[in-house]
């Protein structure tokens, strides 16, 4: 293989890592430098091409056609990707909805971008990323990215059907899975609202929202405090085992 297809093999390896790294869990937020994002992805490259070039798909290839394989290499490597963002943003979308149910909605700014999300989504999202870290998540993406050369093999685009099938499968079962962690905060929060709507009624002289907003509180943080780390378990196992099916 000359010098040329050489480089332009590991730019396409580099595409579809890029690709993952772009939507990775723990990479792709506004935190991480994107200079940072970029050394990593030419050195994954640099490491992967070796056993993932293929000269004779290289060979003779027009600029249309290096185009057309650039694109497929970056949408292969951004479903991967994109697989675990989605339970990211499935987690960040279940941290919200709680800190509504146990009346606490001061906002800051999220870990994934600037906008202003409230300070236990915030806190659950950040320790989430961290326990996929911990579980060398960022090793099984990149695993899986490699992996995929087997079934996916350089220049082939991904079957569409089969990408939009996943990805529907994948929006199912992470909102059903943070739909089933916030069940406990939505059966509180309508319990204590009930109660302190009842008492309300009977007791109008009692101001009911001032005086339930420290008990939803209360009660809701040590809800929390108790089940969060089984529930981010749960989640960290669930994404585990969704991108081994990949």
């Amino acid at each position: 293989m000359d010098l040329a297809a050489e480089v332009i093999g590991t730019f396409m390896v580099g595409c579809r890592i890029g690709g993952c790294l772009m939507l990775m869990p723990g990479f792709a937020n506004a935190r991480v430098p994107s200079r940072a994002r970029l050394f990593l992805a030419v050195v994954l490259a640099l490491a992967v091409a070796p056993i993932a070039i293929d000269s004779a798909t290289l060979a003779g290839a027009s600029d249309a056609r290096l185009a057309r394989m650039a694109f497929a290499e970056t949408v292969t490597g951004a479903i991967v990707g994109f697989i675990g963002r989605l339970y990211l943003s499935a987690l960040g979308f279940m941290a919200t909805a709680l800190s509504s149910f146990i009346g606490l909605n001061g906002l800051a700014h999220g870990i994934d971008s600037e906008e202003m999300v409230p300070t236990i989504a915030t806190l659950i999202t950040v320790f989430a990323t961290l326990v996929l870290l911990s579980m060398d998540l960022h090793r099984f993406l990149m695993t899986t990215v490699i992996e995929s050369y087997v079934r996916v093999p350089l220049s082939v685009m991904p079957d569409r059907v089969a990408a939009m099938h996943l990805v529907a499968e994948t929006i199912q079962a992470s909102f059903l899975l943070s739909l089933q962690m916030i069940g406990p905060f939505v059966v509180y929060g309508v319990i204590v609202n009930l109660i302190f709507g009842i008492v309300g009624k009977l007791i109008p002289q009692i101001p009911s929202y001032f005086v339930s907003v420290p008990f939803m509180l209360l009660g809701g943080l040590l809800l929390l405090y108790a089940s969060m780390g089984h529930l981010i378990g749960l989640f960290a196992r669930a994404v585990m085992e969704a991108l081994a099916q990949i």
